[in-house]
């Protein structure tokens, strides 16, 4: 009997492809308010626009986080379909952020995700595949505001 092998040619060639859509959506003061309402920072840089003007940007600014509530629609389904049927649970294993330029009311961002690796490991209950996709969020200037790695654990 053959090694199992989890790392399909299928799976090889999703490599460098986009999973699920690209998502445009333009930014609004009001979707800031309610993202800082929501996890409670009363900065006035994100929205007092006085506060604002004296600020790093000059200008009312989205909170760093925000832009990850841009989700392009389907890459998660498709991330956890990978490997399916033999493969079922996935784990999240971590998350890694840059943030290279603000977000501001007006803006239109741009997000795509796409599988960037993909790997076996050898763990001690057997083999595993483990999977990196990232997302690039850019604004309507195509220049790359942040960009989200995550690592995920297939078996």
């Amino acid at each position: 009997m053959g090694e199992e092998v989890l790392l399909t040619e299928e799976i090889k060639n999703m490599v460098g492809q986009q999973l699920g859509q690209t998502l445009v959506r333009q930014v609004q003061q009001d979707d800031i308010r309610r993202f800082t309402d929501a996890v409670g920072d009363a900065n006035p840089l994100w929205q007092d626009e006085k506060s604002a003007e004296k600020g790093p940007y000059g200008r009312i600014v989205a909170p760093p986080l925000f832009v990850f509530t841009f989700r392009p629609p389907g890459a998660q389904d498709a991330i956890n379909r990978i490997g399916e049927p033999r493969l079922k649970t996935g784990i999240l294993l971590g998350n890694a952020h840059e943030y290279f330029g603000a977000i501001s009311p007006g803006d239109t961002i741009t997000a795509k995700c796409r599988l960037v690796e993909a790997r076996e490991q050898e763990t001690k209950r057997g083999k595993v595949l483990l999977l990196v996709n990232e997302k690039t969020y850019t604004n309507q200037r195509g220049e790359v505001v942040a960009r989200e790695r995550t690592t995920v654990r297939r078996y």
